[in-house]
């Protein structure tokens, strides 16, 4: 029983998210997994996970059970404390995520495209501080972007509980 549990709860879990995903809060959960701080996150917690599970000596499901759980746990902390911030105060909530969204875009745009980029891909300039910079510029862009669908979601969510409160 307690062999197959991380593979029942990741199963519970995926189902879960399919549930919630087909149903009417698919955009919220789309901006949720495309924004910059979850993809963040929640890679880096499928990544840690997966490299600290992988020399356990378990079985590759077992592996991929553990990193789902631990993916998804993470993911759901991490809503539950922006949910709860939101609560408390929207004003203290959009300074704090723009700051985090602008940092993981920041960490996302310079760590592993920049690493991919000087590897295979195309460079936007021949000098590397002005391809960084250009980088800034882009991950700042998807930043204001992510930040502004976030505060506009939010904000239609806050419109679509308030009519159902009302009814």
């Amino acid at each position: 029983m307690w062999a197959t549990l991380p593979i029942i709860l990741a199963l519970a879990g995926l189902a879960a998210l399919l549930y919630f995903g087909m149903g009417s809060y698919k955009a919220i959960m789309w901006w949720l997994l495309l924004s910059p701080d979850y993809l963040l996150f929640l890679g880096v917690t499928w990544v840690y996970t997966l490299d600290y599970v992988s020399w356990q000596g378990m079985a590759k499901l077992g592996q991929y059970a553990w990193t789902i759980d631990a993916t998804l746990l993470v993911g759901v902390v991490y809503f539950i404390l922006n949910s709860v911030l939101y609560g408390k105060s929207t004003r203290l909530y959009k300074i704090v995520s723009a700051l985090v969204i602008l940092a993981c875009s920041l960490y996302i745009m310079l760590v592993p495209v920049t690493d991919f980029v000087q590897g295979i891909g195309p460079k936007p300039a021949n000098n590397l501080s002005i391809s960084q910079m250009v980088y800034i510029g882009i991950a700042v862009v998807i930043a204001a972007v992510t930040w502004f669908m976030r505060q506009s979601t939010m904000a239609k969510l806050d419109l679509t509980l308030q009519d159902k409160a009302a009814s």
